[in-house]
């Protein structure tokens, strides 16, 4: 492939927090976020990707790097060894206690439909000639009005879509810790999770993040 048509590429990895319940007093996710952590380098991504394998070495962890599951040693050497790198987050953020209406509250497809439609529409110039990865383990309907989402752009923005085994995949696994930094240390204020919130945000990873009213 010539240098000119890679370098105008990106290479996007998504994930999810949160669910579409609204039984807040009874168990449901108090916020939603959706995440996208974005290259436009492909050698970035690939040294990334190096950089998370490395850690595990380290640490002898066999498993995936996944953020409900991970120790506080876990975690901080996964930050530590991926804030060097050069991609950015795009974030959007949805509060339930504040949302009022009945299709969101009452259909799953029509809440998914309407952030995503949101998330991807209003990306302000900055995804262009992307291929989307998405984690396999997301809600089948998320991952159907992603794919409708994605239809409704112009192929100059996503150029494919595809659904990976997230254990298998690292940059899945950075998506995944990401917005797990950013629900437990930015939405719920936990300690360590705060920290990691803050490494993004010192190195400047954090490029965009909005809010779903």
């Amino acid at each position: 492939m010539p240098d000119e048509i890679l370098n105008d590429r990106q290479w996007i990895y998504m994930d999810e927090a949160g669910g579409p319940g609204f039984h807040l007093s009874g168990g449901s996710s108090s916020h939603f976020i959706l995440c996208m952590c974005i290259f436009s380098d492909h050698t970035e991504a690939a040294a990334t990707a190096q950089s998370i394998i490395q850690a595990a070495r380290r640490l002898d962890y066999a498993d995936e790097f996944h953020g409900k599951k991970a120790k506080t040693s876990v975690s901080t050497e996964f930050f530590n060894s991926i804030i060097k790198h050069k991609f950015h987050v795009r974030l959007i953020f949805v509060d339930k206690s504040i949302i009022w209406s009945p299709n969101f509250k009452t259909d799953p497809k029509y809440f998914y439909r309407s952030i995503a439609g949101v998330f991807f529409r209003h990306n302000g110039g900055k995804i262009h000639n992307a291929m989307l990865y998405i984690g396999g383990d997301i809600d089948s309907r998320l991952e159907t009005e992603i794919k409708t989402s994605v239809n409704n752009l112009t192929s100059s923005e996503i150029i494919g879509v595809q659904f990976i085994d997230s254990i298998s995949h690292r940059l899945i696994q950075l998506a995944d810790m990401v917005v797990t930094a950013a629900y437990k240390g930015f939405i719920k204020r936990d300690p360590r999770w705060y920290g990691h919130w803050m490494q993004l945000i010192e190195n400047h990873l954090i490029d965009d993040m909005g809010w779903f009213y």
